[in-house]
């Protein structure tokens, strides 16, 4: 493929983040640049999403200049992608700065900051913004609770925790996976609610692994 374009670039950028191999994805947006060609929004969701799964920061940062002088918009996916690195890179207060820069926000904006507020241990915050997210009427997922959960288990409280899991089972219809009992049951046992947390083991309709028996639940996202 002699010339290649940008839709071109993006396939293959795109390709290499599919497949976990986002090393060579950063390195293919190096040779794009050195080939001239200019990426757009499509490629730049490819980018940080390389970024935000290695910790490249310093990368990342670089995305957001090289959107800038190329003019290049921030659409809500460049957004929720942005979120999510800076969220990975623990610096929250960036993440923060893009979600109030959106424009058009959608459920997997909201999921994004709520999970990285929860899991950089801004567990009141990532509470709070939850019920912002209801108020403008955008309905949780499942990806939302674990988020949501993770926060409760971070801010040691049960009683919410317990109020939201009864919440996304029966407000939401959304049937409890392996992770939100994982966070559950984290949030009892570092709570000291030890027989609390066993009982919810046994209620479990599937079988406990390794996450349930004494991982960090969020830890797997």
């Amino acid at each position: 493929m002699p010339d290649r374009d940008a839709v071109s670039w993006t396939a293959m950028i795109d390709a290499y983040v599919q497949a976990a191999r986002f090393r060579e994805a950063l390195e293919m947006f190096h040779e794009m640049q050195y080939s001239n060609v200019r990426a757009d929004e499509f490629t730049m969701v490819s980018v940080i999403t390389a970024c935000a799964q290695l910790g490249a920061l310093e990368m990342g940062e670089w995305a957001r200049i090289y959107m800038s002088r190329h003019r290049i918009k921030m659409d809500v996916f460049v957004g929720n992608e942005l979120i999510d690195m800076y969220s990975k890179c623990g610096t929250v207060e960036r993440a923060l700065d893009i979600f109030k820069e959106m424009r058009i926000r959608d459920k997997f904006t909201w999921t994004a900051i709520i999970l990285g507020l929860a899991v950089n241990g801004y567990g009141e915050e990532a509470i709070d913004m939850f019920h912002g997210m209801i108020k403008v009427l955008e309905a949780p997922d499942e990806v939302t609770f674990i988020g949501v959960l993770t926060a409760c288990t971070h801010a040691g409280l049960v009683d919410k925790g317990q109020e939201l899991f009864l919440c996304m089972t029966e407000t939401y219809k959304i049937t409890p996976n392996l992770v939100h009992y994982g966070c559950m049951i984290d949030l009892l046992g570092r709570t000291g609610k030890l027989t609390e947390a066993l009982e919810t083991i046994g209620q479990m309709p599937m079988t406990p692994n390794s996450t349930i028996w004494g991982g960090d639940p969020a830890g797997s996202l």
